[in-house]
């Protein structure tokens, strides 16, 4: 992302800001004491929304930030769903009143009360949305693990590896202090031979005490036998390899277009970002010659490209990028992604999304759950 997408979506969420305001119910504006309400709460919004989109890291004091995060998100998800709600009843009502009157129908007194009750709907939209958002907020603290069973139709000189993938740390508004300890705790309880970051380690909110935060994380928990390895997250990029170079120094490897060898013969890719075309993915597979016989893994962040992925022979590829289904920002990148979240297969190969730690910027998800993935991939044996 850069700072200009992020400007423009400050200045969309004033717009919105208007666009609801001006779908209240006449009433509500006129009563002095509710106007003062509504504009204080507007107001209080988009003071706590604009620096979440544009210099929240930039603030040193740890509180001040997670106050900021919490103001903004009791703002932006209401927000954004009411605006959501008020566009669906604005369609209905004018499709609805369309067909009235070029089929020569007559509206009930009753139904045209209803649609102009201003009142019902924005009491029934506020319900909704703080009550969706409250959900998310909480929700989006409780870890979860997953565990998936793969086999590999591959032949490898080590019957078994075990992964354990996370994704989407966000480390920075997105993912408070106290999470770490149960995320250290759940990436120990995996076991794992290797550990596969699926981009989005940092973001344009991430602080230095947010980099503490990390560090701690992975000088804490276990070191799997065979590494940490990481790719870029469409959040990482945007400052340059500054988070190639934080995750270098505590360790981890990170896997710029290229190949690295796990144990004796299992080929791990890395892919940058896969918004990359189909033609650069195959010639990074050509440059690299893997061994069609032996296990090929790929971990990318936006789980697309799965079926040219599985042309290129690949058995397994992990991803993020999406935090699951999570409304209402599965109306974005996600739908434009092969999956979601969990476990799919294409052709020959199994596809793994995570639905990531946290989230961006905003302490919310739902339906969606935080999580830790567990995958445990059993080889053919070599031939004697």
């Amino acid at each position: 992302m850069n700072a200009f997408a992020f400007l423009l979506a400050a200045v969309l969420y004033v717009f919105l800001t208007f666009f609801v305001y001006w779908n209240y119910p006449r009433r509500w504006k006129e009563n002095r004491t509710f106007r003062k309400v509504l504009l204080l709460w507007h107001f209080i919004g988009l003071a706590s929304i604009i620096p979440v989109f544009t210099c929240v890291r930039d603030i040193t004091h740890e509180n001040i930030r997670y106050e900021i995060c919490r103001l903004a998100t009791f703002y932006y998800i209401p927000l954004t769903l009411m605006t959501i709600l008020y566009l669906i009843l604005q369609v209905y009502t004018r499709a609805y009143r369309f067909i009235i009157k070029y089929t020569g129908a007559t509206m009930s007194p009753r139904a045209e009360a209803f649609l102009v009750d201003k009142k019902f709907f924005a009491v029934f939209f506020t319900v909704i949305s703080f009550g969706i958002c409250i959900a998310g907020y909480f929700n989006i603290d409780f870890l979860h693990s997953r565990e998936y069973e793969v086999k590999v139709n591959a032949k490898s000189a080590q019957p078994e590896l075990t992964v354990c993938l996370i994704a989407d740390i966000h480390a920075g508004t997105g993912t408070w202090e106290y999470i770490y300890d149960d995320l250290a705790d759940r990436i120990d309880a995996c076991n794992a031979d290797v550990l596969l970051l699926a981009g989005d380690v940092f973001d344009e909110t991430t602080a230095p005490d947010d980099v503490e935060n990390v560090a701690w994380l992975l000088s804490t928990i276990k070191k799997p036998r065979y590494g940490m390895y990481y790719v870029y997250g469409n959040h990482d990029d945007s400052r340059e390899d500054w988070a190639a170079e934080q995750l270098r120094q505590m360790g981890v490897i990170t896997l710029n277009n290229e190949m690295t060898v796990l144990g004796e013969d299992i080929q791990l890719f890395g892919i940058q970002d896969s918004r990359r075309s189909v033609a650069e993915i195959r010639e990074m597979f050509e440059n690299a010659r893997p061994d069609p016989q032996k296990p090929i893994l790929a971990m990318i962040h936006r789980p697309t490209h799965f079926r040219d992925l599985s042309a290129l022979g690949c058995d397994l590829v992990t991803a993020g990028h999406t935090h699951g289904f999570n409304i209402p920002a599965f109306i974005g990148g996600p739908l434009f992604g092969d999956m979601f979240s969990g476990i799919e297969s294409y052709g020959k190969m199994t596809a793994v999304t995570t639905s990531g730690v946290s989230a961006w910027g905003f302490h919310y998800k739902w339906p969606a759950e935080s999580e830790v993935v567990k995958i445990h991939l059993t080889f053919d044996p070599l031939e004697e």
